[in-house]
């Protein structure tokens, strides 16, 4: 009882430990971050929160529609409200980098235990994605924390955790509308009694973009890459096999860890080493499997993939299954690549290699402990009685 005590108040202090880890990351000033992006993101929730509307004045000066959803903004608010501009946002930017850290933390002890936890704890401290994403505006690890948080709402599903799902499966599509994966997800795992509740509480968020863009752009299908001109080519079956042409973030967001060390027999490259160089039907295989290391340690998903394989007949399995598919096949179609693409699908399996992991190390534990040595020992010198039981 006491070892277990010790062990899950380790466990917290390194839950903890990652949480202030990536609470303390530097903050990139705004002018050196992605452009739109980061502009857009940040001036549209300035916007809202001076109540004139969902606008972005970045480009020229002018008052423009964004070319980004309104979700990741509108989560913003409330910290746009309060302080100085950019600061105020980049802090709020922070905010949801903590509450992936947190939302990461959570589905391991919840599927694995404090032992599981802590294995994450270390892996989100040892990677670059989440103290990376903590010095930018962007929405990646916001919707990868409402992909991941799916796990442990699967794992204790009732009546609310079922409508909880719903709206943050809604929330995460208003942000980004790839995230529609992670409603095939939840309709996938559950069975089908549950698929009201779902919709009703994810289709509102879908419902009232389409609206917003029947509002801005007079059509509810016409989104502010329509109005800026560069979905014509979004999804092409060319994109999947293009190499050099293809457009990228390469390695100068959410660089790997080890600098493409492991991948740098396939070069010469261009600049940016393999990270910038290969097509997204490798690409995005290799970031899954940790071949670059951005979300978790080299191989560690690949235990995650083999842990959801063999629980592909329960929810979380098959949820982390669908998702993973379904995020490579939009994005291997996709005219631009990303690393930060993959944060759902690649913390969710780091996740589930963190409970693998956790489990091997607990059989290790009762094997070693059972062993004929260890009970002949005990035998030999056996424990001397307590006080009590005298």
């Amino acid at each position: 009882m006491i070892a277990r005590r010790v062990g899950t108040l380790l466990a917290l202090l390194a839950c903890a430990g990652a949480l202030v880890y990536v609470e303390r990351a530097a903050e990139r000033p705004l002018a050196s971050q992605p452009f739109p992006d980061s502009a857009e993101y940040a001036s549209s929730a300035r916007s809202l929160a001076l109540g004139d509307g969902f606008y972005t004045n970045v480009h020229a000066g002018s008052r423009e529609p964004p070319r980004y959803p309104l979700g990741y903004p509108l989560v913003l608010v409330p910290f746009a409200s309060v302080g100085t501009y950019p600061r105020d946002v980049q802090r709020g930017a922070k905010f949801w980098v903590l509450f992936y850290v947190l939302a990461t933390l959570i589905a391991a002890w919840a599927l694995g235990g404090a032992l599981a936890a802590a294995i994450a704890a270390g892996v989100l401290a040892a990677s670059p994605f989440a103290s990376d994403a903590a010095g930018l505006v962007m929405s990646d690890a916001f919707v990868a924390g409402l992909t991941v948080l799916m796990l442990p709402l699967l794992r204790f599903m009732n009546r609310s955790g079922t409508r909880l799902a719903g709206a943050a499966t809604g929330l995460a599509m208003l942000a980004r509308i790839t995230a529609v994966v992670n409603l095939v997800g939840l309709l996938v795992a559950l069975p089908r009694r549950s698929y009201r509740s779902i919709l009703s509480f994810a289709l509102p968020s879908l419902i009232g973009l389409a609206l917003l863009q029947w509002l801005m752009f007079g059509s509810p299908l016409t989104t502010g890459y329509d109005y800026w001109g560069v979905s014509g080519d979004s999804f092409s079956l060319a994109h999947l096999t293009q190499g050099y042409s293809l457009e990228r973030d390469g390695p100068w967001i959410i660089p790997d860890r080890l600098d493409g060390a492991l991948l740098d027999w396939t070069c010469p490259c261009q600049t940016g080493g393999p990270q910038a160089s290969l097509p997204n039907l490798t690409f995005y295989p290799l970031v899954l499997a940790g071949i670059f290391w951005v979300f978790s340690p080299p191989l560690l998903p690949l235990l995650g993939l083999w842990c959801a394989w063999r629980r592909r007949r329960d929810p979380i399995g098959r949820y982390a299954l669908t998702v993973t598919v379904l995020t490579l096949f939009v994005y291997g179609f996709y005219f631009y690549q990303g690393t930060r693409f993959m944060a759902g699908p690649a913390t969710i399996l780091a996740v589930l290699g963190c409970v693998w992991l956790s489990e091997a190390l607990e059989r290790l534990g009762r094997r070693v402990r059972s062993s004929p040595a260890l009970v002949r020992l005990a035998a030999v010198h056996p424990r001397a009685p307590s006080p009590e039981s005298e």
